[in-house]
């Protein structure tokens, strides 16, 4: 064998070495056989992509509901709180008003009609103190006021509730007591402080009790 032949074959490639040129090559002889390739990024925008579109819809919708929830969650507090206000804010106008009524009522009557009126003004108490008030009425206001000719006049002349709930309050009234009867020619004037609790029962607001201070 010559030295060009020896030189020859030893600066020729081994054999199954790929150099870059016949990468190159290769690559140029794919694209004139196959045309457009696709790359494998292109394939993975393909598939994720309307997957991402789903996913956004998705937590849209979640966003959405939750706040959806949030707004009807504090539409329903507020219509709670507001019902509660006007509640609490009933119970007290109504339970000073009955309570101021009542007292009127109990320590007002004439001895021609003491009986009746005593009657009518223990209808709007209850409880235990309901049984007290006719046990006295009967033991003590009726005969004095018609041994005495008692006319008594009840005014309440101011009224406040100092607690109230939906079903029972306690009412601070001032009274003021004017008396006749033949025991002189004078009227006898008596001022009162009265706490008077209130029970709220069967719809309407009744005394429960009372007590002078």
């Amino acid at each position: 064998m010559s030295d060009e032949q020896q030189k020859t074959e030893q600066e020729s490639p081994a054999d199954g070495v790929v150099g870059p040129e016949a990468v190159n090559a290769d690559a140029a002889s794919a694209d004139a056989v196959g045309g457009d390739t696709v790359s494998a990024d292109d394939v993975v925008v393909a598939d994720t992509a309307p997957a991402g579109r789903n996913r956004r819809k998705v937590l849209l919708a979640s966003v959405v509901a939750v706040l959806v929830l949030a707004l009807a969650g504090g539409v329903a507090y507020l219509g709670w709180n507001h019902y509660q206000v006007n509640q609490a804010e009933q119970a007290r106008t109504d339970a000073t008003s009955a309570a101021k009524a009542q007292a009127e009522k109990m320590f007002s009557y004439d001895y021609g009609n003491v009986e009746k009126e005593m009657a009518a003004a223990s209808n709007g108490l209850t409880g235990d103190f309901k049984k007290q008030f006719d046990t006295l009425v009967k033991q003590q206001v009726v005969p004095a006021a018609k041994e005495k000719q008692l006319t008594v006049k009840a005014i309440v002349v101011g009224q406040a509730p100092i607690s109230t709930t939906p079903d029972s309050a306690v009412v601070l009234l001032f009274v003021n007591q004017i008396a006749n009867g033949n025991t002189g020619p004078n009227a006898s004037f008596t001022p009162s402080r009265i706490k008077m609790d209130m029970k709220k029962v069967d719809g309407n607001w009744l005394v429960g009790g009372l007590e002078t201070i």
